[in-house]
């Protein structure tokens, strides 16, 4: 939609991602930024791929290959580049001091320990909701700021690997009709921000509030600190110790982990879903 939305302009930059290099659509809005005179900055995973040559710059992922069709390993590796970008951008621009880079940056570093930490001491909790709830065929994944993107990215997972309809949205939004859907048998998956997110974590409990008072079930992913856990059908607690910046990739490594128990539990295809290729190339 971007052609349509935001006509780009000479004075245009635009950065895109694509695993691929291919994503047919991604293309088309590079090319009508290239054609009105502005700036492609791609991110991307393949080298010499159609993106990296039309382009002005590249950055390259180097996740490794992707064999599976759903992308995990290159959504996560966008998603630390995008925070590197904004990370520098801001000390440049002034927005942080040089010395708030260092600290984020170091905690950025240290995320694939706390990773494996999750993956390590949490895969069996996680499975274990999976499984209870892998008959549910209707879900809605709720979060706030940074979070709403890792409710869409998640309830994309679910909707790719395990065929079941989920709806990635803002809690906000929530009460502007959609809230008419919840009953005991529609499910939200809840994502807690980190507890230093003062504003953003109330207003989350809110929401949470909000469902139970309208016999919803709540499953949340959360930090373990100050969750009234009468609220919630399910939990699946990550490691309390992580930082403010690290909490948002914790929480989709771990919803991408939560749809692949949900698949398996389904025996469905997981390598090479149904209707997906790995890149798309028609309009």
């Amino acid at each position: 939609e971007f052609t349509t939305i935001v006509p780009p302009e000479k004075k245009s930059a635009v950065l895109s991602f694509s695993q691929s290099g291919e994503t047919y659509d991604t293309l088309q809005a590079i090319r009508s930024v290239k054609d009105a005179g502005g700036t492609a900055l791609t991110v991307t995973n393949v080298i010499g791929s159609t993106m990296t040559r039309v382009s002005d710059f590249s950055i390259l992922q180097k996740s490794g290959p992707e064999i599976c069709v759903i992308s995990t390993k290159a959504a996560l590796s966008q998603m630390m580049i995008a925070s590197l970008l904004g990370l520098q951008y801001g000390c440049k621009k002034g927005v942080i001091s040089a010395e708030k880079h260092h600290k984020l940056h170091e905690e950025l570093q240290a995320l694939p320990d706390l990773v494996e930490k999750m993956l390590n001491e949490q895969s069996g909790f996680i499975h274990k909701v999976a499984q209870q709830h892998a008959n549910q065929f209707n879900w809605l994944f709720l979060g706030r700021g940074a979070y709403y993107a890792i409710a869409q990215e998640s309830a994309l997972k679910l909707k790719e690997v395990a065929y079941v309809h989920a709806e990635g949205m803002p809690c906000g939004f929530l009460k502007h009709g959609t809230i008419a859907l919840i009953d005991p048998s529609f499910a939200s998956m809840v994502f807690i921000p980190h507890h230093e997110e003062r504003e953003l974590f109330e207003h989350t409990l809110s929401t949470v509030e909000e469902l139970k008072a309208r016999n919803g079930k709540v499953i949340a992913f959360h930090f373990g600190t100050n969750i009234p856990t009468p609220l919630l059908d399910a939990e699946m607690k990550l490691p309390a110790e992580a930082t403010k910046i690290q909490a948002p990739f914790l929480q989709m490594v771990a919803a991408q982990l939560f749809s692949y128990y949900v698949a398996r539990a389904l025996k469905r295809e997981i390598d090479k879903p149904r209707n997906l290729a790995k890149s798309v190339t028609v309009g």
